[in-house]
């Protein structure tokens, strides 16, 4: 009975999702990116105890943020946002961020809003995540590569030192 109740709720999701995707044409606008490109966010406010620095690339930027009383300079956690290479930063990471920068007890959190598709289709986002971590190195943050990790949000990070 458990098992027959679970595949009528599977074949009704099955069904909603359909409907959304193809009868109200989310699917293609989904694959173009117009839906993506009207979700549109106020600018995060940054809490009181934090810095937030923009740094320019050449094809993308990241935002790296650090306390603003004793941050650490020892490591830096690089956080790599999801969103299927299809989706933006969103304010979401921002709070991830503070949140990573307090249980690592004050490391910095780089952020990188790196180019997504459809625009920049793949490996746009796979570069700029390397040039990120890159950039990394070359201000000296070498030593090792702490960990890496794929979370429910499908975004990963890494810790650096």
């Amino acid at each position: 009975m458990i098992e027959n109740e679970a595949s009528v709720k599977g074949r009704v999701i099955a069904e909603l999702l359909s409907h959304l995707t193809n009868d109200l044409q989310i699917g293609k606008k989904i694959k173009s990116g117009e839906l993506r490109k009207r979700l549109k966010e106020p600018a995060w406010h940054v809490p009181e105890c934090f810095n937030m620095t923009n740094i320019d690339m050449e094809n993308f930027s990241m935002k790296l943020l650090s306390l603003k009383e004793n941050p650490g300079q020892d490591y830096v956690i690089l956080q790599l946002h999801g969103g299927g290479y299809m989706g933006a930063v969103r304010n979401a990471y921002y709070v991830f961020a503070g949140l990573y920068n307090e249980v690592s007890k004050g490391c910095n959190v780089l952020t990188p809003d790196y180019r997504v598709a459809p625009e920049h289709p793949y490996p746009a986002a796979l570069e700029d995540a390397l040039a990120s971590y890159q950039w990394l190195l070359d201000k000296g943050y070498y030593h090792r590569c702490r960990g890496f990790g794929r979370w429910w949000t499908r975004h990963g990070i890494v810790y650096v030192s």
